[in-house]
């Protein structure tokens, strides 16, 4: 990550010149996106047959300068499952697509069919 700067000027009673701080910060941390590439349409799982599943795969990205450990959950009563959510991603690194979205229906609705 590139370094951020900007110019702080104090002036006091004391002195009637102003002072002049050059302030520089270099930001560090995880800075973690997500690459759903390798699946065409992703989030998108057309029709899905009762009692049967589908699959996505996709991928994490850090491009930041620390390691993360990453949990990805669902919502409450989700009719999708994540494998593998908790890994850790060490910095400058890209996490292959190890991560599964599933998705499976539980029940039918009704007036469903097929």
């Amino acid at each position: 990550m590139a370094p951020l700067s900007a110019m702080l000027t104090v002036q006091t009673d004391a002195d009637v010149s102003p002072h002049a701080i050059s302030l520089v910060v270099e930001p560090s941390g995880a800075v973690l996106a997500f690459d759903t590439s390798a699946t065409a349409g992703f989030g998108n799982f057309g029709q899905v047959v009762l009692l049967e599943s589908a699959t996505q795969s996709f991928s994490v990205t850090n491009t930041g300068s620390a390691a993360a450990t990453v949990t990805l959950a669902t919502g409450r009563g989700s009719p999708f499952t994540v494998s593998n959510a908790t890994f850790s991603i060490p910095a400058a690194a890209r996490r292959p697509t190890l991560r599964r979205l599933l998705r499976s229906p539980r029940m039918a609705r009704a007036g469903a069919s097929g």
